[in-house]
């Protein structure tokens, strides 16, 4: 697990670097709009990035990029199950109200009959590479962990604004620029450069616009009020535009929706004027996202409409956790997969996943995480970074709800130990410092199909998120981690 260059780099050759690296951000779109003015386009700033490509063993690698169809396939077959989706979320319904809103607008759409069996799923799957020793331990020793000992661990499946897809195509770009500037030529060709992440993801857009079968009809990027990450969602819709310029993108928001959409009497949605053949969101994946009972009438109104959503309702379910502890149990996946080895070269990347649920083995996930809680992770039903629980913070959050309801919104998951690299990270207006380091792999995967049908299920690209060691939470747009390519060795 050597880094692609010894460091440190010599303070002046640094300062050169990151001035180089800067401007080739800002040159080439790897930007984002200020926290200070996130609704203007006429200040922006560049993404947070590493100076340096990650080592990231191949074999792992090529694994995770391996197994992402069938990771498709398994979280398709999850979202059309409305028998499963409730057997796993019933509990928490009664104490999560987001949750609960949106089975209530699944469960609806579902018992009134679904207006479009069409599914458009644009996912990611997280993955750290787990060497099985604590950061704190490695920070503190110079033990040596051989690459071939890791092993792959989901983190979760990311089914609902699978982000960073258009930087992160680029990105790769960016550090065989730095490598070249650093005289190392010869390593260029270990940075990946299969399909980039924003052309599969267009790939998705395109397949599930042509079955929709409309010509004229658009595909409504329904996006933030206040949206800092729209270049991430930009270069995706060129992505989808050299796929074929014919297709016509609109960004709305869900007050635009409300305002100015509509269903006619056949339940097509239509919004000032256009057909809608897709709607891809890129947020309402957080409470905070909806603010009146009228906007999840609004999600209501787009489910219940004849354009294939990315993602439905049900596919927002599917990537709950607690659907994700459910899954490693024994015998769970093959409700869904019949093919034995892509079963075991999944499941060989689950870590423990406990359920929380009132009983006894709620009550001994529970003492587990009390007596141990750094060994574990406390997760909500939540996507977008800044959620989970960790150490000592376990053991007050579930002293507070040990014997009440309220801790089946929560699953366990056994926490897991990524091997420390050192990167320099360049954020924005912060001084670039040299760190220890953790990264999470990103792979993604693009899927269209019916409750009985496979039209597409294509993947490829990936996205690596890296930050400093010790920092607890993931996620670019949060300001935790910086975006990064891997270095395969």
């Amino acid at each position: 697990m050597d880094d692609c260059i010894k460091l440190p780099l010599d303070e002046e050759q640094l300062e050169d670097l990151v001035l180089q690296a800067k401007d080739y951000l800002l040159s080439h779109g790897l930007v984002l709009r200020t926290v200070e003015k996130p609704d203007s386009n006429s200040v922006v700033t560049h993404a947070p990035v590493t100076l340096l490509p990650s080592p990231v063993p191949k074999a792992l690698y090529e694994y995770a990029q391996g197994i992402q169809n069938n990771v498709n396939l398994l979280m398709h077959r999850i979202a059309v199950n409305h028998d499963f989706l409730w057997k796993c979320l019933e509990k928490v319904i009664q104490v999560d109200d987001f949750t609960r809103h949106l089975w209530e607008i699944y469960d609806t759409v579902t018992k009134e009959g679904v207006a479009q069996p069409y599914s458009l799923g644009l996912n990611r799957a997280d993955y750290m590479l787990d060497c099985g020793i604590p950061v704190s331990q490695l920070a503190q020793s110079k033990v040596t962990v051989d690459s071939r000992s890791m092993k792959l661990r989901m983190v979760e499946v990311n089914l609902m604004s699978a982000s960073f897809g258009g930087l992160s195509q680029r990105l790769k770009y960016f550090h065989k620029f730095i490598l070249e500037r650093l005289h190392m030529n010869d390593k260029v060709g270990q940075i990946p450069t299969e399909a980039g992440a924003a052309d599969v993801l267009a790939k998705g857009i395109l397949t599930a616009w042509e079955y929709y079968g409309k010509s004229g009809s658009v595909v409504l990027f329904l996006i933030l009020d206040q949206e800092r990450n729209i270049y991430d969602q930009r270069h995706l819709e060129y992505s989808l535009y050299q796929l074929n310029p014919k297709v016509k993108v609109i960004c709305k928001t869900l007050k635009d929706v409300t305002e100015r959409g509509r269903l006619t009497d056949d339940a097509r949605l239509v919004i000032d004027g256009d057909e809608v053949a897709i709607v891809y969101q890129r947020c309402l994946y957080a409470p905070t996202h909806y603010s009146s009972e009228e906007d999840w009438q609004t999600r209501l109104l787009l489910e219940r409409s004849k354009a294939i959503k990315c993602p439905s309702a049900g596919y927002h379910l599917a990537g709950t956790k607690k659907v994700q502890q459910v899954l490693a149990k024994p015998g769970v996946l093959e409700q869904f997969l019949t093919d034995p080895e892509a079963i075991q070269s999944i499941r060989n990347t689950f870590a423990g996943q406990y359920s929380l649920d009132l009983g006894k083995e709620g009550d001994e996930a529970v003492t587990m995480a009390l007596n141990n809680p750094q060994t574990y992770v406390l997760k909500p039903q939540r996507e977008g970074g800044g959620n989970n629980i960790y150490g000592d913070d376990i053991r007050v959050k579930l002293s507070e709800m040990e014997k009440s309801l309220e801790r089946t919104a929560y699953i366990l998951m056994d926490r897991i130990h990524p091997y420390l690299v050192q990167n320099y990270l360049i954020f924005s207006g912060k001084p670039v410092e040299l760190y220890n380091c953790v990264s999470e792999l990103g792979i993604y995967g693009a899927f269209v199909g019916t409750p009985d049908d496979v039209i597409l299920n294509f993947s490829g690209g990936c996205c690596l998120r890296t930050k400093a060691a010790g920092t607890n939470e993931g996620g670019v747009a949060t300001g935790y981690s910086c975006l990064d390519s891997p270095f395969l060795i």
